[in-house]
């Protein structure tokens, strides 16, 4: 089996990038139409992936096996709301991780989150949350076996016609 090398995005990614995250968006367009669009060419521009790769509130993952590139991953650093009833801190927020379906269950996704988590760490902030679809069982599953936990819930009503 060809090992996993993560390391950070380069430009140079760009196309491939784009890939995954034309597979994770196609699945998320079908599970959620009412949220998420089919798009006709790349669903992240090569200007908007160019900018989060150099952003250093941004970390952009990548996985490779051998020379193709499996999977990414994107985190970005927040701040809480300056709000008197929450503590003053900043946090990480995983946005987005694909793993191109062929390279799924081969421990990719683990070695993303991993990474990030050191990413993390190496910016001394001390907690990473993520989003994740309810329909999206699975992942939901791979991020409780990671040690994550449900902090709240976001619940949504559609309005007028249905």
């Amino acid at each position: 089996m060809t090992s996993i090398c993560v390391r950070e995005a380069i430009s140079s990614d760009i196309p491939a990038l784009q890939g995954l995250f034309a597979e994770v968006d196609r699945l998320h367009w079908k599970q959620q139409p009412d949220v998420f669009r089919e798009v006709v060419g790349p669903t992240r521009e090569d200007a908007y992936l160019r900018a989060l790769i150099t952003d250093w509130e941004t970390g952009v993952i990548v996985a490779e096996m051998g020379t193709v590139l499996v999977g990414c991953l994107v985190v970005r650093i927040q701040a809480a709301r300056e709000i008197p009833i929450l503590v003053p801190q900043r946090y990480a927020m995983v946005d987005t991780i694909v793993v191109g379906q062929a390279y799924q269950r081969r421990g990719v996704g683990r070695r993303l989150m991993a990474c990030a988590e050191t990413w993390v760490q190496a910016r001394d902030i001390g907690r990473i949350e993520l989003n994740v679809f309810e329909f999206n069982t699975g992942v939901r599953r791979f991020y409780e076996n990671l040690g994550y936990s449900t902090l709240s819930r976001r619940m949504a009503k559609r309005l007028g016609d249905e």
